[in-house]
């Protein structure tokens, strides 16, 4: 008898401090971000930004108004979208 076995690597990407003041860090397993755009309620583009080191993982909302916002992460042809308040 044979037998395949499927390994599933888990893929995640995810924001904190979700609400934020200052700053929102993008936080990554086992996969590479490559850029982002962020978008108010909206629809706006707000800011986007393509991803060359960790520096590029901080993004600073300090001056953002209060409200909910909207992340779109591309990775590996992959988009991730994501919401966030700033409060």
């Amino acid at each position: 008898a044979w037998y395949s076995e499927t390994f599933c690597r888990i893929y995640s990407v995810s924001i904190y401090p979700n609400p934020s003041e200052n700053y929102i860090y993008i936080r990554s397993e086992n996969i590479s971000p490559e850029s982002y755009k962020i978008f108010d309620v909206n629809g706006r583009l707000i800011y986007s930004k393509f991803i060359n080191n960790n520096d590029d993982l901080l993004v600073d909302v300090s001056s953002y108004d209060r409200g909910l916002y909207f992340i779109s992460i591309v990775s590996n042809q992959k988009i991730i979208n994501l919401k966030f308040l700033v409060k």
